[in-house]
């Protein structure tokens, strides 16, 4: 390992005592490079806060091409200590993908309440000013996800109600909306 000081070869970890001790050497071989759990996280903070400055405005928002950013914004979503900044950003990006991505992720029942809540409403607020951007197979599927839900608890039926309330309202003000009723209120 003369090439990367930074590496240590350790054998198949049988116990914790063995994986402890092994931590410690790698935190040890670190020394001040060591890079703690809630520096990357702050660091991403920071970039959130940057980006949502620049993605305010339109101008700056296409000057530094943060749409080639929407992949990883996408990813963060799934960190929960970044859902509420990444769901905003990716509102304030309004494409097609950040829409889809929103609503997914807003029906996803397993994921925290809070973080759903934060995507049902960064999707709304960009459906509001641009208009809807998903496809006629994803608002279907929506409708689906919501008739799926009678079983589950209140909040989660009223999260994916609150997907269904913002996709009806700008596609009836849009054009003549072909009906996709959901079966319980």
């Amino acid at each position: 390992m003369a090439i990367d000081p930074f590496t240590t070869v350790f054998p198949r970890i049988h116990s914790v005592d063995v994986a402890a001790g092994e931590i410690r050497q790698l935190k040890a071989i670190a020394g001040r490079n060591l890079v703690g759990r809630d520096e990357p996280l702050a660091q991403a903070r920071a970039a959130f806060a940057a980006l949502t400055v620049l993605a305010k405005q339109p101008a700056t928002l296409l000057q530094y091409d943060l749409l080639t950013l929407e992949p990883p914004i996408h990813s963060a979503l799934h960190n929960s200590a970044l859902t509420a900044d990444a769901a905003a950003l990716l509102g304030m990006f309004g494409t097609p993908q950040s829409q889809l991505g929103l609503v997914d992720f807003a029906s996803q029942s397993t994921r925290a309440l809070e973080e759903r809540q934060a995507a049902a409403s960064a999707f709304s607020a960009p459906v509001k000013s641009r208009g809807l951007l998903l496809t006629q197979q994803q608002i279907a599927l929506q409708y689906e996800r919501y008739n799926a839900t009678q079983k589950l608890d209140q909040p989660t039926q009223e999260v994916l109600g609150i997907l269904l309330d913002t996709i009806e309202s700008r596609a009836i003000a849009a054009w003549a909306w072909p009906i996709f009723a959901p079966v319980h209120a």
